[in-house]
């Protein structure tokens, strides 16, 4: 007798689970947005890192290039 309520909680969340589930095709296509805005971001911080590694990595070559030239 303790088991036919439990029975049918479990039913109904799964009823539940399966009614909130519906809209499949947006549920598919959010890992594909995730996925394509990290590869963004890594792109992105990517560019960002090297190219500010770029701005400090120049100013000390010139400045080395006319230490020399002087020197």
């Amino acid at each position: 007798k303790n088991q036919s309520p439990n029975r049918n909680k479990i039913g109904t969340t799964e009823q539940a689970l399966l009614t909130n589930h519906k809209p499949e095709p947006h549920v598919r296509r959010l890992p594909f947005e995730s996925a394509t805005l990290a590869t963004q971001l890594v792109i992105y911080c990517t560019s960002v890192v090297s190219f500010s590694g770029w701005l400090s990595s120049f100013p000390a070559c010139h400045w080395n290039a006319e230490r020399h030239r002087i020197g």
